[in-house]
């Protein structure tokens, strides 16, 4: 990336197109690549438009979309990205709950 911001923007978008063309080719790679990329790109969504969302989860989505700027493995950080985000999640939803409980 360094060498892409020191180049000028030309550069720099061409660094991003070559990301971008790289993202897609990973993705269509396999048919299970497609697959968790879709569950994950899905899972993240949903937890998205959950309302009401926790900091930590904001947190964690605005990294994922940063992460998927600067990666050129789209399959990992949806799938992986999505399984996770799922557990931080059920994690504050509990955390809220056993307040409630005090």
């Amino acid at each position: 990336m360094t060498n892409a911001v020191g180049g000028g923007p030309g550069s720099l978008l061409g660094d991003l197109g070559h990301r971008l063309h790289l993202s897609a080719a990973a993705i269509g790679a396999t048919w299970n690549a497609a697959l968790l990329f879709s569950l994950g790109i899905v899972a993240l969504a949903v937890l998205a438009l959950q309302r009401p969302r926790r900091p930590l989860l904001d947190a964690y989505l605005v990294a994922l979309g940063v992460s998927f700027l600067v990666n050129d493995t789209p399959v990992d950080v949806a799938g992986y990205g999505g399984l996770a985000a799922l557990g931080l999640w059920l994690f504050a939803r509990g955390e809220e709950g056993a307040g409630r409980l005090q």
